[in-house]
């Protein structure tokens, strides 16, 4: 990612190239701040990237190093410098700091800022935490820890195995072993320790992958043609699939070019998406759309574009053939949602696009100051990071807080949710939002949910509800009037 520095070139002293400390650093998505100088300090920079501290004193080749509790000095060949009101440090203590690569393009006068390569998923010979939990249209699905699966909810399509309808989870006879479960809105498949892929339920776009006639199926069958998968990820009717090569598959309806595969002729039986051409990392199905982050820590997006979902204006409406996000880099993950996408980089920071929903402003509200559409929702032009409300009690006020640390995101239809330190925060047409949180402005924004400690894994459902899964392994759902405990996966 190159970037320019118009206000204040780069410089060399002593032989070092020095840059600006808030062009380089914000572009890999920190907070820079500048203090000035105290009765016993002198002026400072600092600057947050995810749980990395970092102080510099101008003037001084002394630097402060925190992660967590632990705080290290390093010293710097060459001091850090104020130029034209910039503080100016060495370059190379970015990339040893950091991890980035960072190199100064003398010829263009840019610094260019390479992130290091992600890992691929290894071989799924566990349970997969994010992956352990799906909820379709009517119906959810999980794994307990001896493999088996268990569903509830509607069965009519097939989906929980022949039965019509279950308020409590019960066991899908025929399958074992499995390390993650996806629905799609009337289907179930799930990916087992051996890298095959399982299908049962509804079958009208061929999205059970097994060229089979029939419209349902309440029998799990394996998908012939897929191995060694490591990732599954299911939308509304149409499923992905990513293998031990980094190859992304696809099969089922292809109405909105959801399959990735240049047309929107549906596929009964699993095909490969040849137009990306990295190394695929990470997966993700909307209802709608795809996305895929490769190893290079970039987003490749296809399918409908009908709420700005693939981060493009609303002319497009749709690309039938994956393409490279350049508006954003160094992700390790994506999200596809009903109407957004959202994103997560290294750091645990956490970016949307797409369409969120903030609802209708007050009564006698100018039609000027209204974000949103007739029916309350507000479109992004590009991805916004993402920031939470919290009440600040001296201020006695809300205030914002950039939303890093987190390990987890998942999204809805129009609700999207991330789990940061053992916590829910969630935005959009989610039960979560607060009732005083009324003007549209704020309810751009993630508010956290309190009312649950020690939050392993969090998957947004199809409407408005949550579902948690906490450390002691005990299953909550959270929608508008509370939380309920639903089952153990470890009984």
């Amino acid at each position: 990612t190159p970037v320019l520095f118009p206000d204040q070139e780069p410089v060399m002293i002593a032989d070092r190239v020095l840059v600006p400390a808030r062009g380089v650093f914000e572009a890999m998505g920190a907070e820079v701040t500048y203090v000035p100088p105290g009765d016993n300090a002198g002026e400072q920079v600092f600057i947050q990237y995810g749980s990395t501290a970092i102080s510099f004193e101008i003037g001084s080749s002394r630097v402060a190093v925190g992660k967590g509790d632990v705080v290290r000095t390093k010293t710097l060949d060459v001091s850090t410098q104020m130029l034209r009101d910039r503080a100016m440090i060495p370059i190379r203590f970015v990339s040893e700091t950091i991890g980035y690569r960072v190199d100064w393009n003398a010829a263009q006068n840019r610094v260019e800022i390479t992130a290091p390569e992600s890992e691929p998923p290894e071989n799924p010979a566990e349970i997969q935490l994010e992956n352990r939990v799906s909820l379709g249209k009517n119906n959810g699905a999980l794994i307990k820890d001896d493999g088996t699966v268990w569903v509830w909810g509607d069965g009519s399509w097939g989906q929980l195995g022949g039965l019509e309808k279950s308020e409590e989870p019960v066991e899908v006879k025929g399958i074992s072993g499995a390390v993650a479960v996806a629905c799609g809105s009337r289907s179930v498949y799930v990916l087992k320790g051996d890298g095959t892929v399982w299908s049962w339920g509804y079958n009208g776009s061929g999205e059970l992958g097994r060229e089979s006639a029939a419209q349902t199926d309440t029998e799990p069958g394996i998908i012939p043609g897929l191995s060694g998968v490591q990732q599954l990820s299911a939308g509304s009717n149409f499923v992905l699939a990513l293998d031990d090569k980094g190859k992304v598959w696809s099969w089922g309806s292809n109405r909105n070019g959801q399959l990735g595969l240049g047309d929107t002729e549906n596929r009964g039986v699993p095909e490969p998406i040849e137009a990306i051409d990295k190394r695929v990392i990470s997966i993700s199905a909307g209802s709608d759309h795809g996305a895929a982050v490769a190893q290079d820590q970039m987003v490749w997006l296809w399918g409908s574009n009908s709420a700005g979902q693939l981060g493009r204006s609303k002319s497009v409406l749709r690309a039938e053939t994956p393409f490279e996000l350049k508006t954003i880099s160094r992700l390790t993950k994506a999200a596809a949602g009903g109407n957004q996408t959202i994103a997560l980089r290294p750091d645990g920071s956490v970016y949307m696009w797409g369409t969120a929903y903030v609802g209708q402003p007050p009564e006698g509200t100018p039609e000027e100051n209204n974000l949103a559409d007739a029916e309350g929702f507000y479109r992004y032009t590009e991805p916004q990071r993402m920031r939470y409300v919290y009440y600040d009690q001296e201020r006695e006020e809300d205030m914002l807080k950039i939303l890093t640390g987190a390990s987890m995101i998942s999204c809805g239809d129009s609700h999207s949710v991330a789990l940061a330190g053992g916590r829910i925060y969630a935005w959009g047409d989610s039960a979560l939002m607060a009732y005083r949180i009324k003007d549209q402005i704020w309810r751009l924004y993630a508010q956290e949910y309190a009312g649950l400690d020690h939050v392993a894994a969090v998957y947004a459902a199809k409407g408005r509800d949550i579902y948690a899964l906490d450390e002691n392994g005990d299953l909550w759902l959270i929608d508008g009037s509370g939380k309920k405990k639903l089952v153990n996966v470890r009984a």
